[in-house]
């Protein structure tokens, strides 16, 4: 993807030149990230990680799942939708265009845009029904007019319905009602966006992965995330990449994506056809 448009990866950051891991700085960078977070979320078993998962929470062909995702890990939100497709399951999904260091921070290549490639290229079967801004209170406040430009022009130009927000109440709001559409077995939080999963320390006191009910003293800021728990309604909090990475012992090949399969994660064979799809993205950067 990034090669088609001509846009160079740097492979001191992107040892496997996926395309995914993004710069260190640029006018839509809404927060600090760890490189070697990202470098870690670049792993086709991650799609078996989310398919794992969605299985031990009950779901079935035909469940409606909710999601909040931003731009900060590219590569997770990719084997996010495809594991989705895999199990038939219906997205309800509101990204955020914003992205931390290293990400989909490429004011050539954001979140948006990759998302629209996958799905024209029908590498994934859906894609979210809003974008909205994301940075501090989901509208781009501290990124500064040339960045939230940027991020609403890739909005637009992929064709996405736009969820404006005057404050982060105002964005929570905005984004349960859009949720609220359907019943929903399951919220999924991909990245670290405030509305999503709450503020830094919030976010740390949840546990990573699968969440049944709510944590103990939990009384933490609001967020999509905590409303769902209060609600009874199991949650999927992708937090701790680099952990997940080590507990399920995925490796890695200097210079190249690694082969699918090679974790020890388990994938059913009749969603191989999928991960291979999953895998033949990597081709377009």
């Amino acid at each position: 993807m990034k090669l088609s448009k001509k846009i160079q990866i740097d492979p001191k950051l992107d040892s496997y030149l996926s395309g995914l891991i993004g710069l260190e700085i640029s006018p839509v960078t809404s927060s600090a990230g760890k490189l070697s977070a990202k470098q870690a979320s670049i792993h086709p078993d991650f799609a078996a990680w989310f398919v794992d998962r969605f299985q031990k929470t009950g779901l079935k062909k035909g469940d409606t799942i909710a999601a909040g995702i931003s731009g900060s890990f590219p590569a997770l939100n990719v084997a996010f939708w495809v594991a989705a497709d895999i199990m038939e399951l219906k997205v309800i999904s509101i990204s955020s265009a914003t992205s931390s260091q290293y990400g989909a921070n490429d004011p050539e290549l954001l979140w948006p845009d990759i998302e629209n490639l996958l799905y024209k290229e029908k590498i994934i079967f859906q894609k979210s029904v809003f974008m909205s801004t994301g940075g501090i209170s989901d509208s781009g406040i501290g990124l500064g007019k040339k960045g939230r430009e940027l991020i609403w022009t890739s909005i637009r130009k992929n064709g996405y319905k736009y969820l404006s927000s005057d404050s982060f109440e105002d964005s929570l709001l905005k984004r349960m009602d859009v949720y609220n559409s359907h019943p929903v077995a399951l919220y999924v939080n991909i990245g670290g966006g405030t509305v999503s999963s709450g503020t830094s320390l919030s976010k740390k006191q949840i546990p990573k992965g699968v969440v049944l009910s709510e944590v103990e003293s939990m009384e933490l800021p609001d967020s999509i995330l905590k409303t769902y728990l209060g609600l009874k309604i199991p949650v999927l909090h992708v937090s701790g990449v680099e952990m997940i990475s080590k507990e399920s012992n995925m490796k890695y090949s200097p210079g190249k994506i690694s082969e699918p399969g090679t974790s020890d994660l388990i994938f059913p064979k009749k969603y191989n056809r999928w991960l291979a799809g999953f895998f033949s993205f990597y081709y377009l950067v």
